[in-house]
């Protein structure tokens, strides 16, 4: 889910590979814990100072940067899809334009439902590829 190329996009063959392997394993977790056996949550020494350096140094500078960039192009045909479905009502229409108020999360559904790939955060293009949830699109 991305509109900047060094991310690899996957065909959809390998995207259902990928997901079945998920689920085995989310199946294999979920089955050890009903069983009682322990498992590995992600809470040893070192796995809580990379948590806490990213959130309180990085994650900061990283959000308010990417907030800035969010762009609307000029193939915009004002379907206002991207404005109903911003979890936080960053986008509005005015005067015939999609602007920002600068407020984005990062959790592109923007990017995902514009039927004309108009809209990018962190690239300079629109998406290669869009990852749609067909209850969102109605």
């Amino acid at each position: 889910i991305s509109d900047f190329s060094f991310l690899k996009v996957v065909d959809d063959n390998r995207l259902k590979m990928i997901l079945d392997q998920k689920e085995l394993k989310i199946k294999r977790m979920t089955d050890r814990i009903n069983q009682g056996k322990k498992y590995r949550h992600g809470s040893r020494f070192y796995s809580r100072v990379l948590g806490y350096l990213f959130q309180r140094i990085f994650e900061p500078k990283f959000f308010y940067k990417f907030r800035q960039r969010l762009t609307v192009d000029e193939n915009c045909i004002l379907c206002q899809k991207c404005v109903n479905h911003c979890p936080v009502e960053n986008l509005y229409q005015e005067e015939g334009l999609i602007l920002s108020s600068h407020q984005c999360i990062l959790c592109y559904r923007c990017v995902n439902i514009c039927p004309t790939k108009s809209i990018s955060i962190i690239g300079k293009k629109g998406p290669i590829k869009q990852y749609m949830n067909d209850n969102l699109v109605k």
